[in-house]
């Protein structure tokens, strides 16, 4: 942990949730104050059926790795699909995960699963869902969307062998504090959609017109307990660009 990031957790005990909440809310307005694009929420998904009048641009399938709590995870994930699938964005329209989700809690149909909790590996209700925020965070980059909101994890807990998504591309979800928020920047609408197979997630980016698919290229290196991941993003021209420069704490188990 860096000496910013123990200063910061150190701090957060001694101030209340709900002042540290407002602050989160307070932040995230005035970065949406500053940006010159304005988009409008929504929640509405589109009837299955006319997707088909859409063109698949991007799919992305995962693995849903067999953790503590699995079967509250996988009916978290499950909850979480059909509450996001098929959602519509029009032309200067974005998603809220949360807005489109909910609460993560046992009213809201929420079970316990796997979570990070304190920077480190445990049980919450809602645990789980981070997966598919970061579906969600991967298929908005791949389609040229507009990035509103996506937070790293603080560690990097997992191996090659049972990562579920790549590093540098993951995007943690707090209630509240952390969130993953997707713009339509296209003049025409583009879907989410997903669905849980067995123990497989599999995302896709639907469009009505073809739009511009941005290859990303992924690295990252280690210096001591520090992992960097940088995602770079390559358009059809050759020109890359950096998108993001993360660092992780590397879990010495």
């Amino acid at each position: 942990m860096t000496l910013v990031s123990l200063i910061r957790t150190r701090l957060r005990r001694h101030v209340p949730q709900q002042l540290r909440r407002l602050a989160a809310q307070l932040r995230r307005r005035a970065s949406d104050a500053r940006s010159p694009a304005k988009f409008a929420f929504t929640t509405v998904q589109e009837n299955s059926a006319a997707l088909a009048d859409f063109i698949c641009a991007i799919e992305v399938v995962q693995p849903i790795r067999r953790t503590a709590h699995f079967d509250g995870k996988m009916h978290n994930i499950a909850l979480a699909v059909s509450r996001l699938n098929a959602l519509c964005l029009g032309p200067s329209q974005a998603v809220s995960f949360w807005q489109a989700v909910g609460v993560p809690s046992p009213k809201n149909g929420f079970q316990l699963g796997r979570g990070i909790v304190g920077d480190r590996l445990s049980a919450d209700v809602g645990g789980g869902l981070c997966q598919i925020a970061s579906l969600l965070y991967e298929l908005g980059l791949r389609g040229g969307c507009v990035v509103m909101e996506r937070h790293p994890h603080s560690r990097d807990l997992y191996t090659e062998d049972n990562r579920f998504t790549p590093l540098g591309l993951d995007a943690t979800v707090v209630w509240g504090f952390k969130d993953v928020r997707i713009g339509n920047p296209h003049p025409h609408r583009i879907v989410f959609a997903f669905d849980v197979n067995g123990e497989t997630l599999r995302g896709r980016l639907y469009s009505e017109a073809p739009i511009p698919v941005l290859e990303l290229e992924l690295s990252r290196r280690d210096d001591g307990t520090i992992r960097t991941a940088e995602v770079r993003v390559r358009a059809s021209d050759g020109h890359t660009a950096s998108v993001s420069r993360d660092a992780y704490t590397i879990d010495p188990t």
